[in-house]
């Protein structure tokens, strides 16, 4: 397939036929969205990339690193009340909730992990992205709110919070690999590591994962999310322009 007379990645295409896109838009900026995944070596530390394009859920479940329809590829799940449409996805913060089907059992040590989102502001205390398989030292979240802070936690370290104006951009939480687990805050350039294992086994989902059920609904706007081996700076420096390209430049959301 080509766009624009340019021959597109052919991840992109399996993504935008398994979406059902046929949009020039959505096209271009996925297509431009794998490359630049590609050229900074961050495709294939990546196990989830949700794009959050064509503004349903029947299309915002897919999966952009393997776009089939099943459990095993990290398709996400909706739950509750979560609204779909060209910015991407929003929750209630009453019971809006997805599922991404991954569980961080499936992480080692050497290889480090990472959560990384790109965001609208939101104005609860929800949680972004969590992780709870039903005791304290089994935690992974990361979230950010309006005028308040950016936080995150892994197992029983203590929570980690920055102070920003707004919640609106890139951030996520990232152990390197064979090296200490950090949050990032892109929008203030600021990081601070901590040491800890990923040890859960529940799946990562959107609000606080507890046995069956979920809590800390957020409200916030999820326009992309990416779950990966950890990154070192040099990536999550490209991880954070290659999104901001996608959203802001390529799609204006």
């Amino acid at each position: 397939m080509m766009a624009g007379g340019v021959p597109l990645d052919p991840d992109a295409v399996a993504f935008l036929t398994a979406a059902g896109i046929a949009d020039a838009t959505i096209t271009i900026a996925i297509d431009t969205l794998v490359k630049d995944l590609k050229n900074y070596g961050i495709w294939n530390k990546a196990y989830v990339i949700y794009p959050f394009v064509g503004g349903a859920a029947a299309s915002h479940k897919y999966n952009l690193k393997d776009p089939r329809d099943l459990d095993g590829a990290f398709r996400a799940v909706f739950n509750g009340g979560v609204t779909h449409n060209s910015a991407g996805i929003t929750g209630n913060a009453i019971n809006g909730w997805y599922d991404t089907k991954f569980s961080p059992s499936v992480l080692n040590l050497a290889a480090g992990a990472g959560m990384f989102l790109f965001t609208g502001n939101n104005t609860n205390t929800g949680i972004d992205l969590s992780n709870f398989g039903g005791a304290p030292n089994n935690a992974l979240q990361v979230w950010a709110r309006l005028s308040g802070d950016f936080g995150a936690r892994c197992n029983s370290i203590p929570v980690f919070n920055v102070l920003s104006a707004t919640s609106k951009g890139f951030f996520g939480t990232n152990r390197e690999p064979n090296n200490n687990v950090g949050f990032y805050n892109i929008l203030n350039n600021t990081e601070s590591f901590f040491s800890a294992a990923f040890t859960a086994t529940s799946s990562i989902i959107s609000g606080l994962k507890n046995g069956p059920n979920g809590g800390f609904f957020s409200d916030r706007n999820h326009q992309t999310v990416v779950i990966s081996n950890g990154l070192n700076s040099t990536e999550r420096a490209n991880l954070r322009t290659a999104l901001n390209k996608f959203n802001v430049t390529n799609l204006s959301r």
